[in-house]
């Protein structure tokens, strides 16, 4: 597993910044629907993903977008027990709520 975050500590790279202000000024669009603009914004999401995982040696559907470190996090957590691994890094002292999604995965 790869893990990717941009914590709040970390300064963004200008460029990363400009087309985040691209995207939310101009294709906030919801990719799941189906109207033309979201379509395109879908698109531009597949191709994210595809060069992320052909960088990584990853399948695409391995490639997953979350809102937020912590969701990321659950994610992992809930993953690697729906795989019946029971490998943890613990993260309680970092943040609280990890703890609640070990303690539900079993951990």
């Amino acid at each position: 597993m790869i893990y990717l975050d941009n914590s709040a500590t970390t300064r963004p790279f200008d460029s990363v910044v400009d087309c985040m202000a691209d995207a939310m000024r101009e294709r906030w669009f919801n990719a799941s629907a189906a109207y033309a603009p979201a379509l395109s914004v879908e698109k531009e999401i597949r191709a994210c993903r595809r060069r992320l995982a052909a960088a990584a040696g990853a399948q695409e559907s391995g490639v997953l977008f979350t809102s937020c470190g912590t969701e990321g996090d659950n994610l992992a957590i809930v993953g690697k027990s729906m795989a019946g691994e029971r490998e943890a890094v613990n993260l309680c002292r970092m943040n609280p709520d990890l703890c609640n999604a070990s303690f539900a995965a079993g951990w």
